[in-house]
């Protein structure tokens, strides 16, 4: 969430290129990739989290083995700040929004064991 644009280019080319160490199969026939930049917009950031846990949700109702990693949630939250900020919403403790502790709960419920 909110990488430099660089960053997320190096990966999306390096990535398409592993194979898993066991099967010789590429990773890329099993995985998912959503990621953005620092320079898109708040919202995108900030729906980029919710969108990778639903397609992770998803996948395990299907009754597949599921890997959610979520780079980075500083970053994510963040993005809530600035939201809130923008929608005048009271701010809690550092500026962040009041909810900000409910909505990283939530996630990691959402993603299942940790």
């Amino acid at each position: 969430c909110g990488e430099r644009a660089g960053e997320v280019v190096e990966i999306l080319r390096t990535f398409p290129k592993l194979t898993d160490p066991r099967t010789k199969e590429k990773l890329m026939d099993r995985t998912v990739i959503i990621c953005n930049t620092s320079s898109m917009p708040v919202a995108a950031r900030e729906s980029s989290v919710y969108t990778a846990v639903t397609i992770a949700e998803y996948y395990r109702q299907m009754g597949l083995n599921i890997l959610l990693l979520a780079d980075s949630t500083s970053r994510w939250a963040q993005a809530m700040r600035e939201m809130s900020g923008r929608l005048e919403e009271i701010p809690g403790e550092e500026a962040f929004p009041a909810y900000l502790e409910t909505r990283i709960a939530s996630f990691y419920e959402r993603a299942g064991i940790v």
